[in-house]
């Protein structure tokens, strides 16, 4: 510990669309993370320190444990909503304009939903321009008069103004480069960011997870990235000397992942109505893809360690996804964007990081990548060092992303097939119980915001959300007790060199 203080680890939770207001998804969150073994109250409310928001506490669940050895964890809001506001139609219109003529891949899951959508659209369309051919002019000016009284109007107005600007405006603008969406869109982030820099320099945590359900996945995902290539600049201006043998080793390791996805990648794409053989192939390269990623994993935070030791101030260790929209990525970025760029070119570009991480697409001497092969290198040494540096787009070699979604959610799916699969996917259950009850209530599309739903005993049923959240944040395992002391003896090291 450092000085006698107790370890202490934060989960930042970013919330998803809609009027959220402050504390509402984080106290419901807290709830479901926290064990329900902790004596009552199992969490405390703090004023919040480091949000600059009166509105935002935080939410503190102290050791259950009578040693009180277990880790203090603190749990703060990134609360946007009120970021998001003054939203016209047109911005929703121009979006929905956007998706309705931007196709998406035959294999994405919002395939069959998008020419459902349009089907029912054009049919809805030729039906009303029907009507009004064949329809006598005196019934359609008495039709369209009802429409249109001051009952009807204020009813459909409302619900509009209620859902579409309340809840489909926040996806509309954020996930829109438009230049009328560019403010809000940047004061999200900077607000994320914020918080997360002062939760690095206050030294008083040794890890932090960052949480994203739906949008607030996108907006994570976004920050995190944005803030790393920050944290990686700290660490070559700082750079201590230190052996990288686990650097070395998860740059084999993801080599090797990407190889082993990209083979099962190979065996889907032939499937098909597929014969019995090809079936036996997938399942044997998903199973090679599945030990190749419990071995990335496990190298992921043993390269975060490495990295503390080497000078990088970074205390993110996990990304945690819950019913997330970049399961369709593809789909949103072309159709946000320039059409002719999805996913997988701003991967190839390293734009967007994966997991694992591309290999450093730099022109550089052989020397600066020396030992690992040019093809594997994820880092590089600076002229006149020994110890090399991560690439901006190397963030999942230390970061470990998890994802939950429900078979039925339609905002969510799996990630590993769009960003790679160092990802963990977990489909969840409701209940866990695998009967009818528990197919159909995970099977709903109202289950997006289920993800903390079950509380108490139920919750610590396997397969349950909340079950393979809590096995995901780790808070109270002797793991993260160990991993966290080894992590505060490295920051009392570096605070008495400097």
């Amino acid at each position: 510990m450092l000085d006698g203080k107790k370890l202490r680890q934060a989960v930042v939770v970013i919330h998803g669309i809609g009027e959220q207001k402050p504390m509402t998804t984080l106290r419901k969150f807290t709830a479901a993370a926290v064990s329900p073994d902790n004596p009552e109250p199992r969490f405390t409310s703090h004023p919040d320190k480091y949000s600059n928001s009166l509105e935002l506490f935080t939410l503190r669940a102290p050791p259950r444990s009578a040693g009180n050895e277990i880790p203090i964890a603190d749990f703060f809001e990134c609360h946007w909503a009120h970021r998001m506001r003054d939203t016209k139609f047109r911005h929703v219109g121009y979006w929905f304009w956007r998706l309705l003529f931007t196709p998406p891949q035959k294999n994405s899951r919002v395939y069959a939903i998008y020419w459902i959508v349009l089907i029912i659209i054009f049919g809805l369309g030729a039906g009303v321009l029907y009507a009004a051919i064949v329809t006598p002019w005196d019934k359609w000016l008495k039709l369209t008069g009802l429409l249109s009284s001051g009952v009807v109007t204020t009813l459909l107005g409302g619900f509009l103004w209620t859902y579409v600007n309340g809840y489909v405006g926040d996806a509309a603008r954020y996930l829109t480069p438009h230049p009328d969406n560019l403010t809000e869109r940047a004061a999200i982030r900077r607000q994320a960011i914020s918080l997360l820099h002062r939760l690095h320099r206050q030294g008083r945590y040794q890890r932090i997870i960052v949480v994203g359900h739906s949008l607030g996945s996108v907006i994570a995902y976004d920050v995190v990235s944005r803030l790393w290539d920050q944290y990686r600049q700290n660490q070559r201006e700082n750079l201590t000397e230190v052996e990288q043998a686990i650097l070395e080793e998860i740059e084999i390791l993801g080599a090797k992942l990407r190889l082993a996805g990209e083979a099962l990648d190979e065996a889907k794409s032939k499937r098909g109505g597929a014969p019995k053989s090809e079936k036996e192939v997938v399942n044997l390269r998903l199973l090679a893809v599945e030990s190749a990623a419990s071995e990335y994993r496990k190298s992921q935070i043993q390269l975060w360690e490495e990295q503390k030791r080497a000078g990088n101030p970074w205390l993110i260790t996990d990304l945690v996804t819950l019913g997330s929209p970049l399961a369709h990525a593809d789909f949103l970025l072309r159709a946000a964007g320039d059409r002719g760029r999805g996913l997988k070119e701003g991967l190839l570009d390293r734009e967007y990081p994966r997991c694992p991480p591309l290999n450093d697409n730099w022109d550089r001497k052989k020397e600066q990548h020396y030992p690992a092969k040019v093809e594997d290198a994820i880092a590089y040494r600076p002229i006149g060092q020994q110890s090399r540096v991560l690439i901006p787009s190397a963030l999942f070699a230390l970061v470990r992303w998890t994802n939950l979604y429900f078979p039925g959610d339609l905002v969510g799916g799996p990630l590993a097939p769009e960003f790679g699969y160092g990802i963990l996917d977990f489909e969840a259950r409701r209940h866990g119980t695998g009967d009818l009850k528990d197919r159909l209530a995970s099977w709903s599309p109202l289950c997006h915001t289920k993800y903390w739903a079950v509380l108490g005993r139920d919750s610590e049923v396997p397969g349950t959300a909340t079950q393979l959240l809590r096995q995901t944040l780790a808070l109270e395992t002797k793991e993260t007790q160990k991993l966290l002391d080894r992590v505060s003896d490295i920051q009392r090291t570096r605070s008495a060199e400097t």
